[in-house]
């Protein structure tokens, strides 16, 4: 062992150099082969990923100095790559005896990316509801929205895994990974095709494209141009397209339902058997559809339209 305590913490971090010596590229090789054993402070730009693996193997104590899950999720905010932090977390692991302050890695695991926004609770078939603001009802209360009154028009109890400006990849995550059987009635409230998510903190959180130019310069990831692209229509509609698959696999009856989406998806769905246009029945005024009443909020669709939307859906299911 050629270091004795290794401090590694983050580039923005000051180290006292009066009282630490400081290990990087350009002195490390000396370091390693230096018979005298001595303790060193470091950060992954001064050693470099590449180097991570020989300075992990070479040290007897290895310290974390302001390095968390927490710390490493904001380094979005500040235009640094993630790259060299799974680097590190990938040698620490191989060597973790040796690591201090490094419990937060044992609840880094799937656990934290499989959230979902509701749950089973019964062994009997369920209605399922998915989509963005309009199926969440804002602006409406939660017994006025349509999952909710469908939900009793159908008599089966409601689980919604919809969220206020979630995309269609959002929506579709969200079903895959839930507990959907045989017998479940699966409604997706289908938004418009140009959404995405951002991480922060580990978690995705919906965005819309008014939204994206407020975003940090460094999490404007895509142009503007990629949202309306074709690559983005197609990558969406293989999300729809998935889901159809999971529901048809699984002996679930999928119903999709266009609240929302004024462009691609009536075109490319108009065909198919389970899908329902909710769209075309108001007016398009500048891109916002006139809706019977509107919510609290004055934007989004109120009682009458959601008690609307529900018996239209309704109707529908009875019907197929």
């Amino acid at each position: 062992m050629a270091i004795n305590n290794l401090y590694i913490s983050t580039p923005k971090y000051r180290w006292d150099l009066a009282k630490n010596k400081i290990l990087d590229k350009g002195n490390l090789d000396k370091v390693l082969n230096d018979p005298i054993i001595n303790d060193y402070c470091t950060s992954i730009s001064d050693i470099t990923t590449q180097n991570l693996q020989k300075v992990c193997k070479a040290s007897q104590v290895i310290h974390l100095v302001d390095i968390d899950l927490d710390t490493v999720s904001k380094q979005d905010f500040e235009g640094h790559d993630q790259y060299s932090y799974g680097r590190l977390f990938y040698e620490l692991i191989k060597v973790k005896h040796k690591v201090q302050n490094f419990d937060f890695i044992n609840k880094f695991n799937l656990d934290r990316f499989n959230s979902l926004l509701g749950s089973r609770c019964t062994d009997d078939p369920v209605l399922w509801t998915l989509g963005c603001s309009f199926t969440i009802g804002e602006g409406v209360n939660f017994n006025e929205r349509y999952g909710y009154l469908l939900g009793e028009k159908l008599n089966l109890p409601e689980i919604t895994l919809s969220r206020s400006g979630a995309s269609l990849s959002y929506a579709a995550d969200q079903l895959l990974r839930s507990d959907v059987r045989s017998g479940d009635i699966v409604v997706w409230g289908l938004t418009t095709i140009q959404r995405f998510e951002i991480s922060k903190d580990w978690e995705l959180e919906p965005k819309t494209t008014v939204m994206y130019p407020s975003l940090p310069k460094h999490m404007r990831y895509w142009s503007l141009d990629f949202f309306d692209s074709t690559t983005n229509i197609t990558l969406s509609i293989h999300k729809i397209l998935q889901v159809m698959n999971f529901c048809s696999k699984i002996g679930a009856k999928l119903y999709l339902v266009n609240l929302l989406d004024e462009a691609w998806i009536l075109p490319v769905l108009k065909d198919y058997e389970f899908y329902l246009d909710l769209t075309k029945t108001f007016p398009i005024e500048e891109h916002l559809g006139t809706y019977l009443d509107t919510g609290t909020d004055e934007t989004h669709p109120g009682p009458l339209t959601h008690k609307w939307y529900a018996e239209q859906i309704y109707n529908f299911i009875k019907e197929k």
